[in-house]
């Protein structure tokens, strides 16, 4: 697998962006500025993001669940969050009191959007010596979908908010 996730979940683009980053997102700018609502990249459907048949009816059903594809400014905007999180994640282990802040990531074991290589990479580059990654096995992309899941996020929180907590 891959280290870098594919983006917009087109893994083709994978090598594209290892070599030339600034190909894509040039591109992604200027089809950003002629066409911003244009179709840049399938959304995936909720079958292929989540474990759960019956979050996936419901998304499916969901009018406010938006089903198109992912659009050519909204690309851009993720492209740039992308670089932004890279460029400021170095920075996160020094943000409190020298402490940095508390990182948790989850994952599902049967995600194919976002590989477990590029997890195992961002955490690797993460400086917070409070860091936590939580693979659920079987589960897809979506893993708060799952009640094991939310149930470890809120116990994670709490851990570090401390016994004062309304969680």
């Amino acid at each position: 697998m891959d280290s870098i996730s594919p983006p917009f979940g087109l893994k083709f683009l994978i090598p594209v962006l290892r070599a030339m980053p600034s190909v894509i997102r040039t591109i992604c700018a200027q089809l950003a500025k002629t066409q911003p609502t244009g179709p840049a990249a399938p959304i995936p459907s909720p079958s292929e993001l989540t474990s759960f048949p019956e979050r996936a009816a419901d998304k499916w059903a969901d009018p406010l669940n938006y089903h198109g594809w992912i659009q050519n400014r909204t690309a851009l905007a993720l492209l740039d969050m992308r670089a932004t999180c890279q460029a400021l994640l170095p920075h996160f282990g020094s943000a409190v009191s020298g402490r940095g802040f508390p990182f948790l990531l989850v994952h599902g074991g049967a995600d194919e959007l976002c590989p477990r290589s590029a997890c195992d990479a961002l955490m690797a580059k993460s400086p917070q010596p409070d860091k936590e990654m939580r693979v659920f096995a079987g589960l897809l992309h979506e893993v708060l979908d799952a009640e094991e899941a939310r149930q470890h996020v809120v116990e994670w929180c709490r851990a570090r908010i401390g016994a004062r907590s309304r969680l």
